[in-house]
């Protein structure tokens, strides 16, 4: 009895921590979530049984605090990891500590001080209550183990039945199932090891993403200027006070930039840093089959007689792919960190002195320069000086209860990364070059602070997880350059939705350089057609929206619902209409019956 009721009230502590971080998740199949508790129930039933059967004191104590320890390390990383991305760690995830695990091994104090300690408190609590309360020895007497074997046989099956159908059905998302969870991962992982070992490679090394080479046609280059393009992250439009956001976060880009040439309807095509940065340099978003094999926006402008340079805060090794997708021998010089406390959890300002050598550089050079300042402060867990915090009290726990606190530690982060776009603007104008270099602003995606229930990024659809700053500063001196209808046709383009995809046309056509293939993004110094623009990563969830309309259509095939939204009138999505889908809709479907047909008789085909 004893052992029924230890592993009934540790179930019932599990599910309270569930109800308070993911009450919407259990509403959404209630009936699911019983099964998995009645099997987790199972699962520590056993585990208690096998450890009491031990008869010598010492290794079952032995046994119960390693037990204590495991379990609790297990359920406070996977629920850690679970607050930030909506999933437990997976296989990938191993492959990428296993493939370099002399660099986490480093890195392991910076990236435990991101993790809340009071979770692994909590769970050290739990276990050891499971684990070390009543440690003596089970020892049934003849009359009682006649039903206590056939019961625990019982819930042995019942267990090995239930789990392996959970696992068949890839229902392991349930807090309470992240020992069971990482169980299938690491199986998963060692039976096909060799797809999730991806070893750290430098980005100038040999490896780069294998491309094709574009035939680019002969052309004369618009001139002699330069552009830069300041790429930021998880920067989200509606929390800068450029664009009337209520805390002064970019006071430096509010007066500098004001009158830039603002698109303030620009989506990212994809929700993460490594999809979200190939799109933009290869102008496709990822339902496109060439992305992964089209030249770069590098070799275009190489063919310029550009002078090309990359400065990062982003640690580019990371995954073993990331930058070597983006990158490519064709830039002239690459500078970006090596190390997690250099990049992520570091300050953009090591990355604005790093800018401030490469120009010196480059602007001695004969040729005009591209160059690519790529910041990551922004990101989780949003990095600034305590010193220069100035919203208080601000706190990166994901807990929808304390949103105020996290968006403080956000809007302190942006605010200091104005600073560092601040640093970076001030060493044009110290080596005379602001007149003659044309400026680019914008984000990989957005973040989203739980008003759809999400934290964060990566399967964010919803606008707040999509919708980027995207400006664009041309010096008064540069614009006689361009003809009066290309200025014409960017002021109007501010008015149209645009995507990231626009980035890789636009600025080959502020050098008059040829496209010799076709992408999926538009110049912007041309008149914009009307268009389905493309939010997309994987076939179960993607976005697309109206450039002209605006109209939004947000398909979760997962939870088999459309919600379409407005967004000239409903800009935030707080009053979209929610649609039942039946059947599985591919965006190729959705697409292709969008064009013959209106959204209803779409539907109509889907439901």
């Amino acid at each position: 009895m004893a052992n029924f009721f230890c592993s009934a009230v540790t179930v019932c502590i599990l599910i309270s921590i569930d109800i308070f971080l993911r009450r919407d998740l259990i509403h959404a199949s209630p009936v699911d979530y019983v099964v998995i508790c009645l099997l987790l129930f199972c699962f520590i039933y056993i585990c208690r049984l096998l450890l009491l059967g031990i008869k010598s004191s010492k290794i079952r104590v032995l046994f119960s605090i390693v037990a204590v320890s495991v379990f609790s390390l297990v359920y406070w990383l996977q629920s850690a990891v679970y607050k930030v991305y909506f999933q437990f760690i997976n296989a990938a995830d191993i492959g990428i500590v296993m493939g370099n695990i002399e660099y986490w091994s480093q890195s392991a104090d910076s990236l435990l001080s991101i993790i809340n300690l009071k979770y692994l408190a909590a769970y050290l609590i739990i276990f050891s209550f499971v684990f070390l309360v009543k440690t003596k020895a089970y020892h049934p007497d003849r009359q009682t183990s006649k039903t206590k074997i056939p019961v625990t046989v019982l819930v042995l099956v019942v267990f090995v039945t239930g789990c392996g159908f959970y696992i068949k059905q890839n229902q392991l998302y349930y807090l309470t199932t992240p020992v069971i969870s990482l169980s299938y991962e690491f199986k998963k992982f060692f039976a096909e090891k060799h797809r999730f070992m991806k070893p750290v490679l430098e980005p100038n090394q040999e490896g780069y993403y294998p491309r094709q080479t574009d035939a680019i046609a002969s052309f004369n280059r618009r001139g002699d200027f330069n552009v830069l393009f300041l790429l930021l992250e998880s920067l989200r439009y509606d929390h800068m006070s450029l664009y009337g956001y209520e805390r002064d976060t970019t006071p430096f880009q509010r007066q500098r930039f004001k009158d830039a040439i603002h698109f303030n309807h620009a989506v990212s095509n994809a929700t993460s840093t490594d999809t979200s940065v190939e799109s933009i340099f290869t102008g496709m978003d990822w339902t496109n089959p060439e992305l992964h094999e089209t030249s770069l926006l590098w070799s275009y402008l190489k063919a310029a007689k550009l002078n090309q340079f990359y400065v990062g805060s982003h640690w580019l090794q990371w995954n073993g792919w990331f930058g070597r997708a983006f990158l490519s021998e064709d830039v002239n010089s690459i500078q970006s960190p090596l190390a997690v406390d250099a990049s992520l959890t570091g300050y953009d300002m090591i990355t604005a002195r790093k800018f401030k050598k490469t120009l010196a550089q480059f602007a001695l050079r004969d040729e005009p320069f591209f160059g690519v300042v790529h910041f990551a402060g922004t990101h989780y867990p949003y990095v600034s000086p305590q010193e220069q915090a100035r919203w208080l009290p601000a706190d990166d726990n994901f807990d929808p209860g304390q949103v105020d606190l996290l968006i403080n530690k956000y809007n302190n982060a942006i605010r200091y990364n104005d600073d560092a776009v601040k640093a970076v603007i001030n060493e044009l104008d110290e080596l005379d070059l602001r007149d003659n270099t044309i400026i680019i602003v914008s984000a990989d995606h957005a973040e989203a602070m739980y008003e759809h229930k999400q934290f964060f990024h990566g399967k964010v659809f919803w606008q707040e997880g999509i919708h980027v700053p995207f400006y664009m500063d041309i010096p008064e001196k540069l614009l006689d350059r361009f003809t009066s209808s290309e200025i014409g046709n960017l002021y109007d383009n501010t008015k149209r939705f645009v995507s990231l995809v626009d980035l890789f046309p636009t600025i080959l056509d502020l050098y008059n350089i040829p496209l010799s293939k076709a992408v999926d993004g538009f110049s912007l110094l041309k008149p914009y057609p009307e268009e389905l623009l493309r939010i997309y990563m994987i076939p179960e969830e993607y976005a697309l929206i109206n450039s002209h309309t605006g109209e939004k259509y947000h398909i979760d095939n997962a939870k088999k619902v459309m919600r379409y939204t407005r967004l000239r009138e409903d800009p935030n999505e707080m009053n979209f209409q929610q649609i039942r889908l039946d059947n599985f809709l591919s965006i190729d479907q959705f697409i292709a019956q969008m064009s013959t047909a209106t959204l209803p008789e779409v539907l109509s085909l889907n439901q």
